[in-house]
C-alpha cells in the first residue's frame, strides 16, 4: 500500500488529510538523547515511519498505517509523538518540522480475485492525531522512572503497564 501511494497527493488519497505529497515510505529515524527530569536514564526515540507528507508550507505530516479496526486510536499516540520527536531533534542530519500526525486506516471489506491476481478491497479513511507534547513527555518520564528502579516492579494482575486500556495515551 506504501508504495502505491508514494507520489500522490495525500488529500486526493482520501478525505480530512494533510494537503501534500506522500513520500519517503518506511524512513527510519533517530533522535539526539534526551534527559528527563523525572530520571538518569537518556531516552533515544528510534522508530520506522511508514510515509511523510511532504507539505506545501515545507513542513511534513507523520502518517502511520493500520489495517482493520484500530479502537482505541488514542493507543498510537506516543507512537506517532516519539516519530514526530525524531524528525524535529535528529541524531544526524537536518531537522523537520512536523506540523500533522495522523493514521491512514484500511478497513478490508472483501476479496477480488480474476485469473491468477487477487486483492483485498475495502476503505479507506483519515484519522488526525493531534500532537500532546505534555502527555508524551509525561509517558516518558514514566518509562524512565520504570528503567531507572533498581528492580523490576513485581508481576500483578492489575499491572497498568500490561493492559492496553490502562496505557492510552490523551490525544488532548
Amino acid at each position: 500500500m506504501k508504495s502505491a501511494l508514494v507520489g500522490k497527493r495525500a488529500e486526493s488519497v482520501v478525505d480530512g488529510a494533510p494537503t501534500g505529497v506522500i513520500r519517503s515510505a518506511d524512513s527510519w529515524v533517530k533522535s539526539m538523547p534526551m534527559l528527563l527530569r523525572e530520571g538518569s536514564t537518556p531516552v533515544v526515540v528510534r522508530g520506522r515511519v511508514d510515509v511523510l507528507v511532504a507539505r506545501d508550507d515545507g513542513t511534513v505530516a507523520v502518517v502511520d498505517f493500520k489495517t482493520g479496526p484500530t479502537d482505541p486510536v488514542a493507543r498510537y499516540g506516543p507512537q506517532l509523538a516519539a516519530y514526530a520527536h525524531a524528525l524535529e531533534h535528529p541524531a544526524t542530519g537536518g531537522s523537520l518540522t512536523v506540523t500533522a500526525t495522523g493514521l491512514l486506516i484500511f478497513s478490508p471489506g472483501g476479496f477480488e480475485a480474476a485469473g491468477e491476481r487477487a486483492a483485498l478491497v475495502g476503505g479507506l479513511h483519515w484519522v488526525d492525531m493531534p500532537r500532546n507534547r505534555a502527555a508524551f513527555e509525561a509517558f516518558l518520564a514514566e518509562v524512565v522512572t520504570m528503567l531507572d528502579r533498581p528492580e523490576p516492579p513485581p508481576p500483578s494482575p492489575g499491572c497498568s503497564w500490561c493492559s492496553d486500556e490502562a496505557r492510552s495515551f490523551p490525544l488532548a
